[in-house]
């Protein structure tokens, strides 16, 4: 028996059984088994990653499973879903002989089939007239509503009987699955009754036996025996009932419409999104989840937004799955597209060919998304929100980060490549390389930014709920490469799992990536030498993930043979057959140099450096025979050159290869000269060399800031040169000097300057890259000039003793060509970017190149005046060589008096533009975080690239124009008596406007940029000038007669020192992590990110090239100069700022950002002031201030009407905190003061919010100080602020009603506080004037409540007669007699035949009449 049983299971194996036990102790045999062991769970197809194509076997490989007939070829390249009715149906198995009897044996059925054998029929498979859906469309089109049903006979169980073949089901076609009859369903589907169902049944059948007469008698009985009152209530509770049924029925109603209207894809669409312009997160949210629905085709675009796909707990509709599998049956089986979700699912399925066109599509979805991105429109033109497309992509339900990364390690190279791809779409790689391409184009030098997702901490009461926290990063950066601690359980990973990872890249997809182990992924395929398409786009992907954060560097940089395995592309190149991948490799190398100065050291040692700069140490290198290569490779080599440069100037900027000039100055210098243009224009070579050319005076520029000092009083040896440090020698740079200069002296250049004329557009692709070489030319020139001199010329020792001959030269050739009258080039560089506004066309590459020609050309004229004038000064009579009379006597006279008139006009049209850019700064932060998708750079998600944008380039360079202009054309500030009334100069207003946008524009890279602005900001000249505009303003806020403010230069002083320290520490300090003494632990779940940080000097950040949006506060909020009068110690000197804006944005007629503050921060500004200081009102002249701001606020309140006062929705949720603290102190100090009375007495008017509005008469009522509160007349806003609209709200009418029973109000009442007058008011009218009965029960209760306390406390009868006289004219004596006898009836009313209050009534009417 056990013979046949082995015989038996060897005849299951198949013929490869005996095979595979001869070979069972080699590898391969091992897989196999495995293989056959999988493939033999019951379960295997339903296993995750194990999609299997419906009509096709597991085993495919065993050839007793053939199928009958074959799946017939589709549109599509790859086998796809088909219903199982349309086949292939498989033939049943035919074991051979042996096996057969060898299983008839092991049966061991003693039933005998022999002897009916032979009369045996073979079975027909019955056709299913019923299943035919070929007219499927023609039914849809048709949009029937009531679409035939297709009944499906019920079989007979069977092993093979599927349990949906089993049940009889109902299937409409395309809609929605119709509800069977109640009845049905009860009967078929029996529940257990509720209590209430079944006394709701035994009252319906006990009504159905009685008649009509009986139920209104009935009726009739229950209406006498109940409450009146309470029979109205039970009425209004019942008709809510009814309208709350009635609303949802219609409701339900109007979503089965549209559910069994036809789907087309311009209905759906118009259902995608809400309200656009709502930024409320709801929203936002369903902007989001409606995502879910989108069905998008193979090429990215939306096809539509299907309602049936609607989700339950996270799972589809298996009916709505069925029915898609029916329309894959006929014609284009993608006709229907694919959801975010179904697409991502696709990506495990078994089939390489699925996986790929999966990955593929989920790339074309991502690039549509952010190609819409770069628009400034929230919604496309065709309507559909791809911004919430991107941010649903990369959200936590896809979980796309973790797919792609099981997608990267498939065995297929044609998937592999579709999810590098897909990768590069998700990290926006080519986007963010734009960007950094462009602003590596401008001649400055900050630091790099990078470009992980952060968020911004939560204020707090200790600095005045302000916004602008610090910035923290979306995931901490030790999230990134967990410790794996090696314990005594050696080779487990303790607590990490995948959920951990997943979590990461939620917060951060980058980090996602690097905590799943992609770089050891990637560095494995580049050393398999991979596609060179693959390649490349793996290179790509490390580029971005090296510009993610520090972290990610040093991620890459631990990562082992990774960074041989990217330079291993450098190898054997050559000038005519350059690569893009060669060009990336190189960018990955200039990144990771950025982040430390070891890393520079150790690419030297391993000749990296050298090997990455290999052309430029080649000898034999020449012009002519550059530019005769193919033009394809010409591009890609002065890309490459361009690139090459740019890595040089990383090891510049650490102090390291200066000395390498001398070996890169042969072929440095065919760039640096000016060429023969008609050559370059006859080999269309000009853009490629014009490119190089403004690289190579880019590095000349980082060179020129190595220079010593030329006029020093320090001993720096011969020439000025220090032999001890490796710096750029004068030597060496004057010459470079010679040849910038030839290039402002040419005469004729094609295509510069563009032409620019109302009829023609700009030439930008010829005329851009030269702007950009004279752009370069202009401030390596200015590097230079800095040199020259100490900036400090109160040391003697550094007065210019000798003037170098380049100086004058300089100076001559920019007044004959660039800034000469009549046809400057200063001139045309500002038109064209004033035609590019008007016409609104797009090409800021060519706007920065002239807005940086502009600075260059300011900066030049500004410092080599400078330079002659203190030569000047040091030689009376100082030998200019020059060409000409009129060109000494420029010099002397000075270029910018020259050119002051084109000059004054390009800053005028700058700081036009200044005031309407600050708003795209402040566009950064969504939601609180920098972008609404925890994407990388670009990737954060805001429209038009938020702070990723060439336009948000565009206005950090004017912010640095801005300050340049400053400085040649400062503020001039008169010498004005106090008494005499002047209107203020409006261009000193703009220049201060100007200064404040400058302010909101600076990003993370441009802390010395405001550092500068803060300096000319509130320098003590600047602050006399406030102090003048607000005498000249007072006037128009309180009485003429008021006294103007005078302040000492002491003072000024003082103000000065104060509010610059201030703004330094408070917005340009950065936190740094306490280093802390913590326990090893071996639990590797994710950490929490700590708060233990210590504010961070700037010497301590020097050591690094790169800057992070973590750890500091830049760009700043709006409101950012209220901060001395939130928590600070400066609270007296910032209502003098505060007041001196504020008269600011009332004289200047230019627009300015302070408009922008919200009323309701300048209120809580004023309550954070005497929170923090109350001497702010002991003082005379900060008293005056105070009232004085105070005033100007309530006329502000009053011209207030659609807004309102929402303290804890604008300023914090938790503002009853703040509130609670403001009262306490009120109550403590203020003594009755009228000022802070006034102050604490806003949070009463009915523009405030109604919880705000409670909490703050309730803490005042707690405190008894009710009767502290000033008369209404003297509170700000005015009295129908506080009175009108007659309040409604149930708590606060209840909190009135408290505070007037418990004593509360009774010397608020002797003190005719407004806080009596309130309270009167608002209860008068709601229980006399109030004519809807929905809240008589409310009525009823606080009048019978009031009357107690009369009866109890006769002392309070005068205030029950203000009740009842409430706005009654007491001398129209026939209307007040009327109108106090129905208020005296509803008072009766309201007592619900209550003898002890009637009579209580009755009293008070007598006393009334008497």
């Amino acid at each position: 028996m056990e013979a046949k049983k082995a015989a038996a299971r060897k005849s299951r194996l198949g013929p490869r059984a005996s095979a595979s036990a001869s070979n069972s102790g080699s590898p391969a045999a091992k897989v196999f088994s495995l293989k056959q062991k999988t493939e033999g769970l019951p379960n295997a197809p339903q296993l995750v990653g194990r999609i299997v194509e419906k009509g096709f076997s597991p085993d495919s490989d065993s050839s007793s499973l053939a199928p009958s007939s074959l799946p017939q070829p589709t549109v599509l390249p790859f086998p796809v879903a088909r219903h199982r009715s349309h086949g292939p149906h498989w033939s049943p198995t035919i074991p051979d002989h042996e096996s057969f009897e060898e299983d008839m044996d092991v049966d061991m059925d003693e039933t005998g089939y022999e002897a009916v054998a032979t009369f045996a029929k073979p079975i027909e498979r019955k056709e299913k007239k019923e299943l035919d859906f070929s007219q499927w469309r023609d039914l849809i089109s048709n949009n029937d509503p009531n679409p035939p049903k297709i009944k499906k006979t019920v079989v007979k169980s069977s092993p093979k009987t599927t349990e949906r073949e089993i049940k009889e089901i109902n299937v409409p076609l395309i809609k929605d699955v119709p509800m069977r009859d109640a009845q049905e369903e009860t009967s078929q589907n029996p529940r257990p009754v509720s209590l209430r169902e079944e006394i709701d049944s035994e009252n319906t059948a006990r009504l159905n036996q009685m008649s009509a007469e009986e139920i209104a008698e009935a009726q009739k009985e229950i209406m006498e025996k109940m409450n009146p009152a309470l029979l109205d209530m039970l009425k209004r509770r019942g008709k809510n009932k009814l309208e709350n049924r009635s609303g949802s029925e219609r409701e339900k109603n109007t979503d089965m419409k549209q559910k069994d209207v036809g789907a087309t894809a311009g209905d759906w669409l118009k259902q995608s999104h809400g309200r656009v312009g709502d930024d409320s997160w709801k929203t936002w949210s369903n902007r989001v989840e409606r995502v879910r629905l989108y069905r998008f085709k193979l090429n990215g675009d939306v096809l539509g937004i299907d309602p049936s796909l609607e989700q339950k707990d996270g799972q589809y509709n298996p009916d709505s799955v069925a029915e898609r599998d029916f329309l894959r049956t006929e014609g284009d089986p993608a006709a229907i597209g694919y959801t975010i979700n179904e697409a991502i699912s696709l990506t495990r399925s078994v089939i390489p060919g699925q996986r790929a066109l999966a990955l593929q599509l989920l790339t074309s979805i991502l690039n549509n998304s952010l190609h819409d991105l770069q628009q400034e429109g929230n919604i496309s033109e065709k309507g559909v929100d791809w911004q919430a497309v991107w941010a649903f992509a990369l959200g936590p339900e896809p979980q796309l980060a973790l797919s792609l990364r099981m997608a990267l390690d498939d065995n297929h190279e044609s998937v592999v490549l579709a999810c590098a791809r897909a990768i590069q779409s998700v990290l926006s790689c080519d986007m963010n390389e734009n960007y950094f391409d462009i602003s590596e184009k401008l001649p400055i030098r900050e630091r790099h930014i990078c470009m992980a997702p952060v968020f911004r901490t939560r204020s707090d009461l200790n600095q005045g709920f302000l916004r602008g926290g610090f910035w923290k990063y979306n995931t901490k950066p030790s999230n990134l490469l967990p410790d794996f601690h090696e314990s005594e359980n050696e080779g487990e990973d303790g607590n990490i799992t995948i959920s951990d990872d997943i979590v990461v890249a939620e917060q951060d997809i980058a980090a996602g990536f690097i905590r799943m182990g992609i770089l050891p992924r990637i560095c494995y395929l580049l050393e398999m030498e991979p596609h060179p398409n693959l390649e490349e786009t793996l290179i790509s992907i490390l580029v971005t993930l090296a510009r993610h954060s520090p972290q990610s560097s040093d991620a890459i940089m631990r990562c082992p043979r990774l960074i041989q395995a990217v330079s291993k592309v450098l190898m054997n190149q050559q000038m005519a057959d350059i690569s893009s991948l060669q060009i990336k490799a190189v960018t990955f190398l200039k990144i990771l140099s950025k982040y430390d100065k070891r890393t520079c050291f150790e690419l030297i040692n391993q000749g990296i450096f050298q090997l990455a700069l290999w052309n430029w140490f080649k000898s034999g290198f020449t012009l002519d025979n550059w530019i005769t290569i193919k033009r394809e490779n010409l591009k890609l080599s002065s890309s490459m050159l361009v690139e090459q440069l740019r890595f040089w100037r990383v090891y510049i900027n650490h102090g390291l290869c200066i000395s390498h000039f001398v070996d890169f100055f042969p072929v440095l210098c065919l760039f640096l000269t000016p060429p023969i243009f008609e050559k370059l224009v006859d080999e269309n070579a000009l853009e490629d060399f014009a490119s190089v050319t403004a690289e190579a005076y880019l590095v000349l520029i980082d060179l020129s800031l190595t220079l010593p000092i030329l006029h020093s009083s320090v001993d720096t040896g011969t020439g000025g040169e220090n032999v001890e440090k490796d710096t750029w020698k004068w030597s060496h740079a004057i010459p470079m000097v010679d040849l910038a200069v030839k290039w402002l002296e040419l005469k004729s250049v094609p295509y510069f300057p563009p032409v620019i004329s109302q009829d023609e557009e700009v030439d930008t692709a010829r005329g851009c890259p030269l702007i950009w070489v004279f752009s370069s030319v202009l401030h390596m020139l200015n590097g230079v000039l800095q040199k020259i001199a100490p900036v400090d010329r109160t040391d003697k020792s550094n007065e210019l003793r000798w003037l170098p001959d380049f100086v004058p030269r300089l100076g001559l050739a920019l007044t004959n060509d660039f800034l000469e009258q009549n046809r400057s080039l200063l001139k045309k560089f500002s038109d064209m970017r004033k035609i590019h506004r008007e016409r609104s066309i797009k090409s800021e590459d060519a706007i920065l190149a002239s807005m940086s020609c502009i600075q260059g050309l300011v900066q030049i004229a500004n410092f080599v005046d400078s330079l002659v004038q203190r030569a000047k000064n040091a030689c009376p009579e100082p030998q200019l060589r020059t060409d000409s009379m009129t060109g000494g006597e420029i010099l002397e006279a000075g270029i910018v008096n020259w050119a002051h008139h084109d000059l004054s006009e390009v800053f005028s049209m700058i700081t036009a533009d200044i005031s309407s850019k600050w708003l795209a700064a402040q566009c950064v932060e969504v939601f609180g975080r920098a972008g609404p998708a925890p994407g990388i750079g670009f990737g954060w998600g805001s429209k038009g690239g938020g702070f990723w944008s060439l336009k948000s380039v565009l206005s950090r360079l004017d912010s640095r124009l801005v300050l340049d202009f400053i400085e040649i054309f400062p503020l001039l500030i008169p010498s004005i008596d106090v008494g005499i009334n002047i209107a203020p100069d409006a261009r000193n207003l703009r220049t201060i406007n100007s200064l404040l946008g400058v302010c909101l524009m600076v990003g993370p890279g441009d802390r010395t940029v405001l550092e500068k602005a803060i300096h000319m900001l509130f320098q003590a000249p600047v602050l006399k000038y406030l102090v003048f505009c607000i005498n000249y303003y007072i006037p128009n806020v309180v009485s003429p007669t008021t006294a103007k403010f005078n302040f000492s230069e002491d003072e000024f002083s003082l103000f000065s020192e104060a509010l610059i320290s201030h703004f330094k520490s408070r917005w340009l300090d950065v936190k740094k992590k306490l280093k802390k003494e913590v326990k090893q632990q071996h639990d590797n779940s994710l950490e929490t990110i700590h708060e233990e940080v210590e504010l961070m000097g700037k010497s301590e950040r020097d050591n690094f090239m790169v800057i992070e949006w973590a750890h500091q506060r830049l760009p700043m909020p709006l409101h950012w100069f209220l901060s001395p009068l939130c928590g600070s110690r400066d609270t007296k000197i910032g209502l003098v700022l505060l007041l001196g804006l504020e008269a600011l944005l009332h004289i200047s007629e230019s627009p300015s950002h302070l408009s922008g503050v919200a009323l309701v921060w300048k209120w809580h500004s004023l309550s954070m002031c005497l929170s923090s200081d109350i001497d702010v009102l002991g003082e005379e002249k900060s008293r005056a201030v105070f009232e004085i701001i105070q005033e100007k606020y309530s006329q502000d309140l009053q011209k207030l009407q659609s807004q309102s006062l929402d303290f804890q929705k604008q300023i914090h949720e938790n503002y009853s905190t703040f509130l609670e603290h403001c009262i306490e102190q009120f109550a403590a100090v203020s003594y009755g003061d009228v000022l802070y009375g006034r102050q604490v007495a806003i949070y009463l008017h009915r523009m405030v919010e109604t919880g705000v509005r409670l909490n703050a008469w309730n803490l005042l009522t707690s405190a008894c100080v009710l009767e502290l509160l000033p008369p209404l007349e003297s509170c700000v806003g005015g009295a129908h602020g506080y009175l009108e609209p007659a309040e409604d709200n149930e708590g606060i009418l209840e909190a009135y009603a408290k505070s007037w029973i418990s004593g509360g109000l009774d010397r608020a009442a002797n003190r005719k506080s407004m806080a009596f007058t309130l309270a009167v008011h608002h209860l008068s009218s709601f229980l006399f004037n109030s004519g809807t009965d929905e809240k008589q029960v409310v009525r009823n209760k606080l009048m019978k409540s009031l009357l107690r306390y009369y009866s109890q406390k006769r002392q309070s009868e005068g205030m029950l007669k203000s009740l009842m006289e409430n706005e009654l004219d007491v001398s129209q004596e026939k209307l007040y007699r009327e109108e106090i006898s129905r208020r005296f009836e509803v008072m009766k009313t309201c007592c619900e035949g209550n003898s002890s209050l009637l009579m209580e009534v009755e009293k008070l009417r007598e006393s009334t009449n008497r």
